[in-house]
């Protein structure tokens, strides 16, 4: 069976965004892009699940792919839907500051700590 990647494309962006990456993948890997259709997280995250039919990739693109993929990594804490993310570059830094952050990040929204995420990133978008 093939492992799975969902691609997920920042705010503005369609599925051909991955249009070259999905080419070179489709081979070996089950690739499906997600575009969220709904303006609320929680609902984006179920109907994010209903795609998900074994442990999958993630990849995302932007602050709000970026979101999805976190919100979705805290409720899935022993993986069994969601096996890594992999970030693009957008306002993401590409370094260890990234792995901290998103780590930070996930762990603070499974311990309910919503509020001081929310606080954090805002804090690092506006500077």
């Amino acid at each position: 069976m093939k492992k799975n990647i969902i691609f997920i494309p920042g705010l503005c962006f369609g599925q051909n965004l991955w249009l070259h990456q999905i080419e070179h993948l489709q081979d070996n890997y089950r690739c499906q892009v997600y575009i969220p259709k709904h303006n609320q997280l929680n609902v984006v995250i179920e109907d994010l699940f209903d795609c998900l039919q074994q442990p999958s990739c993630i990849i995302a693109h932007s602050s709000i792919a970026v979101g999805i993929a976190l919100a979705a990594a805290a409720k899935d804490p022993q993986k069994k839907l969601i096996s890594s993310i992999i970030c693009f570059p957008g306002w993401v830094r590409p370094d260890e500051y990234t792995q901290d952050f998103l780590k930070l990040s996930i762990d603070n929204m499974r311990t309910n700590k919503f509020d001081e995420f929310k606080s954090i990133l805002r804090q690092e978008v506006l500077g």
